[in-house]
């Protein structure tokens, strides 16, 4: 198996002092390591990738192995996923032996034929088998590749939503300054009025604020969800604690909240 090849980009300088997991990764290629399932982790993004994270499913990717022979393009070729550590693949590219490891969620992990959908003349993208096929497409390359991609198009691929959800990402669905309905976390029979403080990915940090409580705000003093100076109360964007505005008016639920929340 060939050595870890980043398929972004080529290291850096600034990753010098970045944290790799290229130990733990030569350990799984040894079979000495396992990692937590990707699907025990699907929830934890806004998005399911769950399909990229199968054994055989084939995308588009880059191939640096002619990055330098034409800069004004962009070399790509096919994958097909052979093991998964979380949110990493072990990936081969189609009829070769070379190996690399890539984060499922790179900006250079595609679905099937992506340039060729939307750059049909191949003017910024080109199709390239990596250079260890080279005595096999030297001699007609268009031909390698057409036969190649007649012979991965029925296979397991990434879904053409893959591209979109992606960059939903760094759209989170919440923001800040946004209000909630919290389920107290001391009492599970009130709802409180709380706003959103901070968003980060799918996690949201949530506080009842004084001027949305009613009772006397300093008996929240140990309640881990009132508004306090550098008071943080995080929870995952799909939380059963938080609601939607007016959440418990129509459920009949008790609503711990200023009068003017309450007639509004």
């Amino acid at each position: 198996m060939s050595k870890i090849i980043p398929c972004d980009r080529p290291p850096a300088a600034c990753d010098k002092e970045t944290w790799k997991w290229d130990r733990y990764f030569h350990k799984v290629e040894k079979g000495k390591a396992k990692f937590v399932s990707p699907l025990a982790l699907v929830n934890s993004l806004v998005m399911d990738y769950s399909v990229c994270a199968q054994k055989g499913v084939v995308f588009e990717t880059r191939n640096h192995d002619f990055d330098e022979l034409k800069q004004e393009q962009e070399p790509r070729w096919f994958a097909i996923v052979e093991n998964t550590c979380g949110y990493y693949i072990l990936s081969r590219f189609v009829n070769s032996t070379d190996y690399f490891w890539t984060h499922v969620l790179s900006r250079k992990v595609h679905t099937m034929l992506y340039a060729k959908t939307r750059d049909p003349k191949l003017e910024k993208v080109f199709y390239c088998p990596p250079y260890s096929l080279k005595n096999e497409f030297e001699a007609d390359l268009d031909s390698f590749v057409q036969k190649t991609q007649d012979e991965v198009i029925e296979k397991m691929a990434i879904k053409e939503e893959f591209e979109m959800d992606r960059h939903k990402l760094h759209r989170p669905d919440f923001r800040a300054g946004q209000r909630v309905e919290l389920l107290s976390y001391a009492n599970s029979l009130e709802i409180r009025v709380a706003h959103i403080q901070e968003v980060c990915g799918r996690r949201l940090n949530v506080t009842v604020r004084k001027r949305d409580y009613p009772r006397d705000f300093d008996e929240l003093e140990d309640d881990r969800q009132a508004g306090h100076d550098g008071a943080q109360y995080w929870i995952d964007q799909d939380s059963f604690m938080m609601f939607p505005v007016g959440w418990a008016a129509i459920n009949n639920y008790q609503l711990i909240a200023n009068e003017e929340y309450i007639e509004v």
